[in-house]
């Protein structure tokens, strides 16, 4: 993958999904945005990550798993409006499945403990596999999915989780408001 200069200036798509995610509502508290980053979806992704200064980037896998997976793996990165690598992600992986984003007034380590206890799961044999909730291709399908108390839990401290739509210049909102699924989507800039 070809690394763009990343203190270029931002594009219109890019400060339109900043405008998204940056976004309060006259009742809410003060967030953050987080999102996972799949580092499997291009070898420039860790590098990348590896060396950020400016936003707190932690891997999602722990110990041993999390060296072995170092540059494949989901890491959890803590986005800073005006960071050089949030105009990175939103530019470049924006329409590439390289993750997801969520806003959430929990502080790091208790989002971190919350998107860890989905890597694994069980399927329906009881076996243990590895569910990639953080690519937006499986997140579009499996939340609708979900039912009152499986939305609770995958919620859990999310209070949105923002993501691209089947095409780049689609965008797709996920809140969950008493037991329902609320889905917003539309072209960028128009949520």
């Amino acid at each position: 993958m070809k690394q763009k200069n990343r203190s270029a200036p931002a594009s219109e798509t890019v400060t339109r999904l900043k405008n998204l995610l940056w976004r309060y509502e006259a009742d809410e508290s003060p967030f953050q945005v987080y999102a996972i980053v799949d580092a499997a979806r291009g070898e420039g992704i860790y590098p990348l990550l590896a060396q950020e200064t400016e936003c707190q980037v932690v891997p999602l896998f722990r110990g041993e798993l999390a060296s072995e997976l170092a540059l494949v793996g989901p890491y959890l990165v803590v986005l800073d409006n005006d960071a050089s690598l949030t105009d990175w992600l939103l530019s470049d992986g924006w329409g590439n499945s390289w993750g997801i984003f969520a806003v959430s007034d929990a502080p790091l380590e208790a989002v971190r403990r919350h998107f860890r206890s989905f890597l694994m799961v069980k399927d329906p044999d009881g076996k243990n596999i590895y569910f990639r909730y953080y690519d937006p291709r499986v997140l579009r399908i499996y939340l609708p999915t979900c039912n009152e108390e499986e939305l609770g839990i995958f919620f859990g401290p999310v209070r949105r989780y923002v993501l691209e739509g089947g095409e780049k210049e689609m965008v797709i909102q996920y809140q969950a408001a008493g037991g329902e699924l609320v889905v917003q989507n539309g072209p960028i800039g128009s949520l």
